[in-house]
């Protein structure tokens, strides 16, 4: 788990580092003034909890095909960086703070306020869509429908064609802006624009690269607070099963400390034990032995009392004789 960390915080840090170049080209291509009032507008809007602050144009819609990205930016010019909001109000709380705090000035575009006349597109003779002259609109995704009217207020005069003659006509005869694949444009008064447009440098590249990689920052930074959250469970696992054991450990030794004193008392009763075993044996020996002179020493009584009646007493005193020693010994005593 703490291996899965490291790799998901690095991966974060790449993801953030390519997310602070992407935002650094493409402050290339404001205006400093510009730059300043985005980065403050966006810091207002959180300050004031403004749930009407959208983000500027470039943020809010993506192409559907990269081919058309010279031709939106051209058409688009400054407007990319004009910043969407929901009602006037919003943009004056914002203007306000702006003006006080001397930090830059933007252009608003509010939604509640954005009026976008119908627009007739060039048709061939069949009345279908001609193929060498595209709305560009055709060809942006809003981020939301809501913005909608934000970039039919930027784009919808404006058709992609495959050659600038064409513009031209078409811009003359439908009142349009006419502009080529590779930015070459003719608005609807007549003006002509073209020659070299750097895409080295291109603000929707620029553009499409911080969302990627913001969205991919996001993600790892995520994951990165999930897989610390797991880690901090794990240590503080660890942590209380260390306390366990070492509970464990310490009333294992207080046992082992009780234990001592009742294992050496157990072992000195069973010294106890064998010894009244062996007397038990002498005495049940001793026992056995009496016994045994008394009846041999009777039978000799019975047996020889006429004819021997001094080997009788003779045994009597070997019986005697014999008690006494066992008596000497303690083996008879019953004490």
């Amino acid at each position: 788990m703490w291996r899965l960390d490291a790799k998901i915080s690095a991966e974060a840090d790449s993801a953030k580092e390519e997310l602070r170049k992407a935002e650094q080209q493409l402050h290339n291509t404001m205006d400093r003034n510009v730059q300043t009032g985005l980065a403050a507008a966006a810091r207002i809007a959180k300050d004031l909890n403004l749930t009407g602050y959208y983000g500027p144009l470039y943020e809010l819609f993506t192409l559907t095909d990269n081919r058309y990205r010279t031709a939106a930016e051209v058409t688009a010019g400054a407007s990319l960086f004009h910043v969407v909001v929901d009602t006037e109000e919003t943009a004056r709380k914002i203007v306000d703070v702006l003006a006080k705090e001397k930090a830059g000035r933007i252009t608003f575009i509010p939604l509640n306020t954005v009026r976008v006349k119908p627009v007739k597109y060039p048709v061939g003779e069949d009345g279908q869509p001609l193929n060498d002259a595209v709305p560009i609109l055709e060809r942006i995704e809003p981020a939301e429908d809501k913005f909608l009217k934000a970039l039919q207020l930027v784009y919808s005069r404006t058709i992609v064609c495959t050659r600038l003659e064409t513009a031209a006509e078409l811009a003359r005869e439908y009142q349009l802006d006419g502009v080529t694949l590779n930015g070459s444009r003719s608005d609807r008064k007549g003006a002509l624009t073209g020659g070299y447009h750097d895409t080295s440098h291109s603000r929707l590249q620029a553009a499409e690269k911080m969302r990627k990689w913001r969205a991919t920052y996001e993600q790892k930074a995520a994951e990165v607070r999930k897989t610390k959250a797991r880690v901090e469970e794990i240590h503080q696992e660890v942590t209380r099963l260390v306390g366990v054991l070492k509970n464990a450990k310490s009333k294992r030794t207080q046992i082992d400390e009780g234990f001592g004193p009742l294992q050496r008392d157990l072992q000195l009763k069973y010294r106890e034990e064998n010894a009244l075993k062996d007397l038990l044996s002498q005495r049940v020996y001793y026992s056995l032995t009496v016994l045994t002179v008394a009846t041999i020493s009777r039978s000799f009584e019975i047996g020889y009392q006429e004819s021997q009646g001094s080997s009788c007493c003779d045994a009597r005193r070997n019986e005697i004789r014999i008690q006494k020693d066992f008596d000497e010994r303690g083996i008879g005593s019953t004490g």
